[in-house]
């Protein structure tokens, strides 16, 4: 027996290719409150939660107490939230994340045989890319993902300790390594139904436009077969190596997982059509090996539309669709939040 396991990423996250291709470890950054953007502008803590979508589930299964089903559906009444999420979820869990450092175990094999793949198309090194399709046709390149090495070649290179077993500098929340699957973005980010490029301009000190533009992916998806009758995702703290852990099976040869790291709701005023530049991003410098100024930080402001670029028609997914995550009046289908990629040191 056989099955997909989809795991969609959205919100302040970062990916990092391993130098042999063979493993890929995303990274939810650390938010703290009262961070303030180099501009002065502050930047709303954010929340890390792990959301499985099952048909059966044993284990640490349930809605933990350090998810706040309010965050999810902030137009809702709290009775309402707790309802809506619960319906999402199926008889699947929900985990607040902090120090998480999570795995993925193929119940049937303990050993998954398949490789990681990064979707796309070879290209030369700081071309930009163009919207086209992967032949998949509903996948679009793994490179629609900010990469740091491109904006900033300085800046390319993840700092060791982030990838380490216990993380001492507070950089990242949460932790997930893949070793198989097809990674690609599911939804670059759009404003008004259109899709953008963006251009790159640090907040402070004049700084000048770097020479590098693109559209750019806010959601990420994982594709990875399973085989046997479930999966299972483990939950080490990076601290005290205390564990927790879910076995999942499949709803109709599918089980869902979305990883967020998303802010608090913003009011009607915050909301990013009145904002041109993401200043989210200025955390992401902070996962650099290389120490920069926040003068050297560039982020992305927002650029003219895309020619033909509506977004990409995403396949239907029952989990996020009950997160009313592609509710064009929905929060966080309006939050302009690129997620970002680094390499490991001294990759090229």
């Amino acid at each position: 027996m056989t099955f997909i396991l989809k795991i969609f990423f959205m919100g302040l996250i970062a990916f990092v290719p391993s130098q042999d291709g063979k493993e890929l470890t995303v990274l939810l950054v650390e938010t703290r409150p009262g961070y303030v953007a180099s501009d002065g502008s502050l930047i709303a803590p954010h929340h890390p939660m792990l959301l499985a979508r099952a048909e059966k589930c044993w284990g640490h299964c349930g809605i933990d107490e350090g998810i706040d089903p309010h965050l999810l559906f902030p137009r809702d009444s709290p009775a309402d939230a707790q309802r809506y999420l619960a319906a999402a979820l199926g008889n699947g869990a929900a985990w607040s994340l902090d120090g998480s450092d999570l795995s993925i175990v193929d119940a049937g094999s303990q050993k998954s045989s398949a490789s990681l793949s990064l979707q796309g198309r070879p290209r030369q090194p700081g071309a930009p890319l163009a919207l086209s399709k992967t032949l998949e046709g509903d996948t679009l390149d793994f490179d629609y993902i900010a990469d740091l090495g491109r904006v900033l070649p300085a800046a390319g290179a993840v700092d060791p300790d982030v990838l380490a077993r216990l993380p001492q500098r507070r950089l990242i929340t949460a932790r997930l390594r893949l070793q198989s699957g097809k990674i690609g973005t599911y939804r670059l980010v759009h404003m008004f139904g259109k899709v953008h490029s963006f251009s790159f301009k640090a907040l402070r000190c004049n700084g000048a436009n770097v020479e590098y533009s693109q559209p750019l992916a806010d959601w990420v998806t994982a594709e990875i077969e399973v085989s046997g009758p479930e999966v299972e995702i483990v939950e080490n703290h990076f601290a005290d190596r205390e564990i927790r852990t879910i076995r999942l099976a499949p709803q109709d040869g599918l089980v869902e997982l979305a990883v967020l790291n998303i802010p608090d709701p913003p009011s009607e005023e915050e909301l990013p059509e009145n904002h041109e530049a993401d200043r989210h991003f200025e955390l992401y410098y902070k996962l650099a090996q290389t120490l920069l100024s926040p003068c050297q930080w560039p982020v992305p402001h927002v650029g003219p539309e895309v020619e033909n670029g509506a977004p990409e028609k995403a396949r239907p997914s029952a989990l996020l669709a009950g997160l009313k995550l592609g509710d064009p009046k929905g929060y966080y289908e309006r939050i302009m939040c690129p997620v970002g990629q680094l390499s490991e040191s001294g990759a090229p």
